[in-house]
């Protein structure tokens, strides 16, 4: 897979998560990185967010993100995912697929290298 690939599917598991546990993930946004520690049922979201600044950098190295500071991309890459989840677990408000992969086409535009825009 490619960086593109790895960061897509972490982006969208990251919406998947707040719509398919919402408990979980509100419970995850209120608690501290320490008392989150203590939950085994938040390992798979600490896997993620560990993740996801490694592979940004990654995909800053191998050309496909533009060259800003990896967290930067993460945080223009996370806001729209996270606020997709939120939706989900406060509303119930649960996008389409096509509205998501909108969402993703326009975040992935601001943060690609030129030749790699394209979803």
């Amino acid at each position: 897979k490619t960086s593109k690939d790895r960061l897509r599917s972490m982006w969208f598991a990251l919406v998947d998560f707040g719509m398919q546990a919402p408990g979980e993930f509100r419970l995850a946004e209120m608690m501290g990185s320490e008392s989150r520690a203590h939950f085994d049922d938040m390992a798979e979201l600490e896997v993620m967010q560990g993740g996801v600044l490694a592979e940004t950098q990654a995909g800053i190295d191998d050309g496909t993100l533009v060259n800003t500071p990896a967290r930067t991309i993460e945080t223009i890459l996370a806001s729209p995912a996270i606020t997709l989840a939120r939706r989900a677990a406060l509303r119930g408000d649960h996008p389409n697929q096509e509205e998501i992969e909108q969402i993703f086409a326009l975040v992935w535009r601001g943060i690609a290298q030129g030749h790699d825009r394209a979803i």
